[in-house]
């Protein structure tokens, strides 16, 4: 993969997040900094496994992550989003 392509890729995955959820959503400023981190961690990574969602640094605004900060519906869609956006980026490996 070629860094242009994974650029385009993340630039995509992170205007899903934020079309799909940020924009939809009432969020308290401590959900906004959790999906803020989310985006930062998927910037430096390219990719999220879920379990990550319950380790630090999602831990940092609560001790339960995800489930801490969200409501079991919400976070829901926050881990289908991650899902969407992961298979997003499995796809872009497998073409480029």
């Amino acid at each position: 993969m070629n860094k242009a392509s994974d650029t385009g890729s993340l630039n995509h995955s992170i205007i899903f997040i934020n079309a799909g959820f940020i924009q939809q959503a009432n969020l308290r400023a401590d959900q906004i900094t959790f999906v803020d981190t989310i985006i930062s961690y998927l910037t430096k990574n390219g990719m999220i496994e879920k379990k990550m969602l319950f380790e630090p640094p999602f831990t940092n605004m609560h001790d339960q992550g995800l489930l801490g900060v969200f409501d079991d519906a919400d976070a829901s869609k926050v881990i289908q989003l991650i899902d969407r956006v992961n298979d997003n980026a499995l796809v872009k490996a497998f073409v480029i």
